[in-house]
Formats: structure tokens, sequence, C-alpha cells
């Protein structure tokens, strides 16, 4: 390959390439450290022939799945390479390599639904091989009711139980630890200083097909349902960093620090500086719509001494107004009538209540008479004699008037009489005291009654002169309300603007801190430069392979980010070439981990149709041509796959590279499954 010569740019730069990257496997990197053999999926447990749904030998190099395309002369389906199961045989690949889901939220419950040729029961086994060692991992495809398992020596030739096993799959797990990042030094992430684990890295190695290769470091998206956390922008530039080997300690504290900056920055200007400029905006236009005029800044002394003038002037007047109101004695005259009304009232009231209270005992005592005298009347109308010998039904009064011998002390006319007198008059006398009480009661309720009036009109006068009075001070004291106002408007103008301007400084310091650490990061990038500068030769390799021979890519590592560039005379970033760039980045970092033995990339990475991102044809079928150039036989340093709907070069377009079977969404037995869920 010729010399190709760089331009400068910012940041850490190889600025030229003198000759082309070696793609020999560096000693100790002659296979991944981490690949899949098999990947097998079954509709229920044991795994059998009657149960496989699909199962796929896999190899170390290019591993290519294409499910072909509709002719666009067929009345079927025109979305023939679509639906056709790329994305879950993705899905199932990372699944087997300890990723938390195998599909999105819709496809696992299809594929659970048994009522719709679904499978409650279903297992993803894969022979996996981790620095050399050959691990039989299952994973669950169901609800409920199973754990994943792995066996280190395992294979899918072996006999299987009854029932899985439901253990040594955290065993599993350390070994892809120990396999991948066993010999990582430094394993903190600068942005959140949290641990980097497999899960991290397989976000970046596996990219989500729903991110559509969208930038460099979009490794996930919402709608794959992918159930992993997700990393900050720091972390997610740091990690790739440490991967490559472009990190020593020192180097790590500063991107620490950097990235609190950042992160902090960040606050500042999408967080505290929008709602202070909003308060700054309209705390000054309250201000100018009082005064009627533009204001300066708040710590101009004249707009300061105006205010003061303003408010003195306006507290005068309002004193001035209120000394003269003379409202006070005449509410107080008026007051003490009102009071002397309401005495007389409560006075009234209280004989009122006085002779009130005297009712239950006339009415009881008036009954009492009334009671008497009707027994009387009765006990000498109708009293008979006690019933004995010779017994009489007469009425008494009748026997005294006859003489008769069995009347028993029979008192004479006259005094019989003389007693009814008595009780009648005695009950009329009673009658006579109510009529007199109810005329009293009567009489005092019209005097209650005119005395309420009275105290009424008088608290009336006094209501309508404090109305008055209030009104007039309202008047009298709007000057001093102004004023208030004012002062408060200006104070609040005044501790917006302070607030603006202690944002302003923190931001300047921390953006200036930033760049003082941008220089201490570029300082300890030179150190790499080597390193570097292999990176950026494979990087330009591949891009000149699959992009054309006339461009020149580069790869920018500065404190503020990653950057790879592609341009000719100038820089080239339609939306095509920014997937072509990133699927190089990536392919670059395999390359560069597996040729100088640095850096702990697993040699193992996933693409999942980035044709579908508005890839060019032509860079796309160059693609694959570029990553069998890499293969050393069977016995290839690394494992890629790549999922398309366009067709593969003839060159590699049949075994080994191509997978079996071509996928096709046109008939169940040619998806990946085999069914249609």
């Amino acid at each position: 390959m010729s010399k190709v010569n760089h331009p400068d740019l910012p940041g850490i730069v190889v600025k030229t390439v003198e000759s082309p990257p070696s793609l020999t496997p560096a000693a100790g990197r002659e296979q991944p450290a981490l690949w899949v053999k098999t990947l097998a999926i079954y509709s229920d447990w044991p795994p059998t022939e009657r149960t496989l749904l699909r199962q796929m030998n896999l190899r170390r190099g290019l591993n290519i799945l294409w499910a072909k395309p509709s002719d666009g002369t067929s009345t079927e389906t025109k979305l023939a390479g679509h639906g056709a199961g790329k994305s879950t045989f993705c899905r199932m690949l990372r699944y087997v390599v300890d990723d938390a889901t195998f599909g999105t939220k819709e496809f696992r419950e299809a594929f659970n639904d048994t009522e719709q040729n679904g499978f409650r029961n279903g297992w993803a086994l894969g022979e996996v091989i981790l620095g050399g060692e050959q691990w039989l991992v299952g994973r669950p495809l169901g609800h409920v009711g199973y754990q994943s398992f792995a066996k280190k020596g395992a294979s899918l030739n072996d006999a299987f139980p009854d029932n899985p096993t439901t253990t040594g799959y955290e065993d599993y797990r350390a070994a892809i630890d120990s396999a991948v990042l066993g010999a990582m030094k430094l394993r903190h992430l600068s942005g959140s200083g949290q641990k980097l684990v497999w899960e991290n890295l397989l976000g970046w190695l596996a990219r989500d097909q729903e991110a559509h290769y969208s930038g460099l470091l979009e490794w996930r998206h919402p709608d794959s349902d992918h159930q992993t956390d997700v990393l900050l922008q720091p972390d997610k530039e740091n990690l790739v960093r440490l991967v490559l080997g472009l990190i020593d300690p020192d180097e790590q504290k500063v991107l620490r620090e950097h990235a609190g900056k950042a992160v902090e920055h960040e606050a500042g200007v999408r967080g505290e500086k929008p709602k202070i400029d909003f308060w700054v905006r309209r705390s000054r236009a309250k201000l100018e719509a009082m005064l009627g005029r533009k204001v300066a800044d708040p710590k101009d002394p004249l707009l300061q001494q105006e205010i003061d003038t303003l408010v003195r002037g306006e507290e005068k007047k309002a004193d001035a107004g209120t000394a003269n109101a003379g409202f006070d004695k005449e509410l107080d005259s008026l007051g003490a009538i009102a009071g002397s009304r309401e005495a007389d009232w409560r006075l009234a009231r209280i004989v009122l209540l006085g002779l009130i209270s005297k009712l239950p005992k006339e009415q009881r005592d008036l009954q009492a008479a009334q009671q008497e005298a009707t027994d009387t009347e009765q006990a000498m109308a109708v009293r008979v004699m006690h019933p004995f010998k010779n017994y009489c039904s007469q009425p008494l009064n009748r026997a005294w008037r006859e003489q008769c011998p069995l009347a028993d002390d029979r008192p004479t006319d006259d005094q019989v009489d003389q007693v009814l007198q008595a009780s009648m008059t005695a009950a009329k006398a009673q009658e006579q005291q109510r009529a007199t009480l109810d005329a009293l009661i009567k009489e005092q309720e019209k005097a209650v009654g005119e005395k309420l009036s009275a105290l009424s009109i008088a608290r009336r006068e006094v209501e309508a002169l404090r109305q008055t009075r209030d009104a007039k001070l309202k008047q009298l004291t709007a000057p001093r309300q102004r004023a208030a106002e004012l002062k408060s408007a200006f104070e609040d103008y005044k501790q917006a603007s302070e607030e603006w301007n202690t944002l302003t400084i923190k931001l300047e310091t921390l953006e200036k801190e930033k760049r003082i650490l941008d220089g201490r990061l570029e300082e300890f990038a030179a150190k790499h430069d080597t390193l570097v500068n292999t990176f950026t030769k494979i990087f330009h390799h591949i891009v000149q392979n699959t992009m054309g021979s006339n461009l020149i890519g580069t790869v920018e590592f500065s404190g503020k980010g990653i950057e790879p560039h592609v341009r000719d005379h100038a820089r080239r970033n339609s939306p095509a070439i920014k997937v072509a760039k990133f699927l190089a980045f990536d392919i670059a970092a395999m390359i560069l981990t597996m040729t100088t033995g640095e850096g702990h990339h697993p040699r193992f990475l996933v693409h999942d149709s980035p044709r579908e991102s508005d890839l060019d044809p032509e860079i796309y079928r160059s693609l694959f041509l570029s990553v069998s150039e890499l293969e050393t036989g069977d016995e290839s340093a690394f494992q890629y796959f790549v999922t398309t709907t366009e067709p593969p070069p003839d060159q590699v377009n049949h075994a080994p590279w191509r997978l079996d079977p071509v996928l096709d969404a046109r008939s169940a037995k040619t998806r990946f499954l085999g069914v249609d869920l």
C-alpha cells in the first residue's frame, strides 16, 4: 500500500501512515479470548432432534448470515429479507454469552405463547470457547421455572438428563471475566467510578440493531428492551480507551476528574443556566415595566440611586396623606354609640330571658290548678260509695240530697258548692297570672327588637365609615405599596443577576479547568503515540479497502472524546460515511488487540444489519472482503458476525463464510427458528 500523508488534526492524530499495518496475530493472540462454536435453539427440554428448532455451526473468522431479499417480481411479500430472524440470531448469540435477555418483550411473549405456536419451555444452548476451553451453556427461554447452567468441557453431543441442571453458570461468568478482562489492571470507569464488567463491553461488541449505528458510542436502544445498565457517555469513551490499552493509572485519574468537571459543566449549562436566564429576563422586564424604560446592570450606582430616590419619594407621599386623613375621631364617636346601643340591647335581652325563664314554672302552676279544679268537680260529681253490704250505685251527691242513711259523713250542699267554687277561683287566678307574664314577654321582645335594630343601624354606620376610611387609606398608601413593589422588584433583579454572574464564573472556571485537563490528557495520549499510530494505520487501511483508495482515515483521541474521520480534500460526514467509519472503527479495534498483543478486546464482534442504516451496497460488500483478509483459515484469531439482506460478494457467498441456512421470511421453515410465532 502506498504512503498516505495525513493532515494535522486537533487532539492526538497520527500524521502519516508510512506502511501498511501488519494483520498477523501477535503471540498469545492466535485465537479469540471468547468465541461461539455452536448455537442451538430448542422448543423444550431435553434437547433432542425432535425439540431442535435451529442449530447454527459457527466458526472463527467471518460469519455471514444472509436473509435473502425478494426478487421484486413475486406477488408474495416484498419483505422476504426482513423478519427472517437476523436480529433474533444476534440476540440469541448475545444471550449465550451472558446478555440479559434474548429479545424484545414482544418477541419473548410471542415465543412463549403456546396458543400461537409458541414454546413455554424453550432453551438456547451454546458451545462457547473461553481462553481455549469449551463450555456448554444453557439458558432458558421460558417465563419461569428454570435457571441458566454451564458445564466446562461439555458439548451438545453429550447425553442430557431428564431435567436440566442448575449449576455452573456463575463459574461460567467468572470464566468470561477471567478470559476477557482478567489481565486488565485498570477496571474502574472514569465517569461513574463503577467497575468495568463484561456486560458493559458486550454492549459495544454487539450493538442493538435498533440503534441503527447512529453514533460511535450509541450501542443500546430502548426499543430493544436490552435490560442492561446504560453507561454514561464519559464511561463509554473510557471503556474504549481501556479496551484499546490507551490508559495508564495517572491518566485514568485525570479522566475521572475531567468527567466530573464535564458532568458538572453540563448540569450548569443544561439545568441551571436556562432557569437563571429566565429569572433574570423576567425580573428585568418587571422592573422596566415599573420604571417605563430600559434598565442597566443592577450594580450600576446610578440605577441604585434612582431606585432609592423613587422609594423615598413614594413613602413620603404615603406618610403625608395618612397623617391628614382624620377618620379616627369620627370612627371613635360612632363606635361609642354602637357600644352603648349594644349594651342596651344586651340588658333588654337579659330581662327578656329572665321573663322567659319563668314560663316553665307558671305553666306548671297553671296546669296544676286546672287539674285540681277538674279533679274536685269530678270527685263531687261521680264519687260512689265503696263496695259493701247493701251497696248503692247511686252518685253520692244524689245520696246526699235524698238524705240516704247509707251516705257516710255527707257534707251539706253549701259545703259542696264552697269547695267547687274555691278550686275554680284558684284556677282562674293562675290563668290571669300566666296571661300577665305572656304580655310582659311580648312587650320585652318588642323592646329587644327595637334595641337590636338601633344597634344594627349603628354598626352599619360604623362599617360604612370604616370602608370609606379603608378605601381612602388605600389610595393614600398606594405610594408606599408602589415603593415596596419597586424595592422588591429591584432586589429580585439584583439577586437574579448575582446568581447569573456566579453561575457564569462557575462555568468559566469549569471550562478553564477542563481545558487544563485536556492539555494533561493530550500529554498522556502522546505517550500512547505508537499504539495510536498503529490503530490509525489499521483504521485507514479498512477505510481505503471499503470506501476507496483516495480517502484518508484518521482517529482523534482527545480529552473531549474519540472521533474517527474520513476525508479526501475535506472531511466526509454523510449518513452512509458515518456508518461506514463506525464499522471500520469497531473492526480496527478488534484487529489492534489481535495484531499488537495490547489491549483487552476479546476479538469477538457482531454487526447486525448495518446495511439497513443507509450504508452504500458497494461499501457493504467491501466490508466482507476486508474482514476475510484477516483470516488464517479455520483457526483465525477473531470471530466476526455480520447479518445482511444484501447479497454477499461472490468470493464469500458460500461456505464456510456464509452460514447455513440462507434465511427467507416468505416461509416458516426458512426463518431462523423455522416456525411462525
